[in-house]
C-alpha cells in the first residue's frame, strides 16, 4: 500500500468519525482532519464540523485546528462557513480564528491576513463574503 492510499483511507476513517453523534468524536475528527487540507473530502467535513449546529465547542476546536494550519485552502473552508454562520456560529468561529490565531509565531498573524485579504478577491461570492467577517475578526475592525 503506498502512502496516498493511507492518507485517503485515513481521510475516509476520521471523516466517519466526524459524523458521530458524540460531540467530543466529532471535536477530535476536526482536529485530526486539519491535517489532511489537502483532500476536498477533509475540507467538506470540516466545513460541516466548523457549522456544527450541536456544540460550539466543535465549531472552536475545528476552527482553531483549521486556522493553526496557516494554509490558503483551510482560510477558504473558514471563510465559506463563515458566509452561511448565524451570529451565534460567527462567534464561535470568531473565537476558533483568535485561538489558532494565537498560536502563530510573531508575524505569522501578518501571513494570515495577507491571505485573507487575497480571498477578498476570490470568484466565489460566498467566500467573499465570509473573508470580509474574517478579515474584521482578524484586524480588529
Amino acid at each position: 500500500m503506498n502512502v496516498d492510499d493511507v492518507r485517503v483511507g485515513a481521510v475516509t476513517a476520521i471523516v466517519a468519525l466526524a459524523r458521530s453523534e458524540v460531540w467530543t468524536d466529532r471535536r477530535d475528527a476536526a482536529v485530526a482532519l486539519a491535517s489532511f487540507l489537502d483532500s476536498d473530502d477533509a475540507q467538506a467535513a470540516l466545513y460541516d464540523l466548523i457549522l456544527d449546529g450541536s456544540d460550539t465547542a466543535v465549531t472552536k476546536a475545528a476552527t482553531a485546528a483549521v486556522a493553526r494550519q496557516a494554509d490558503a485552502r483551510g482560510w477558504a473552508v473558514i471563510t465559506l462557513a463563515l458566509a452561511g454562520a448565524d451570529d451565534d456560529q460567527g462567534e464561535s468561529i470568531g473565537t476558533g480564528v483568535g485561538e489558532g490565531v494565537g498560536w502563530y509565531e510573531p508575524g505569522d498573524r501578518d501571513i494570515a491576513v495577507t491571505t485573507a485579504a487575497r480571498l477578498l478577491e476570490h470568484p466565489e461570492p460566498h467566500i467573499r463574503l465570509g473573508a470580509q467577517r474574517l478579515m474584521a475578526m482578524l484586524t480588529g475592525t
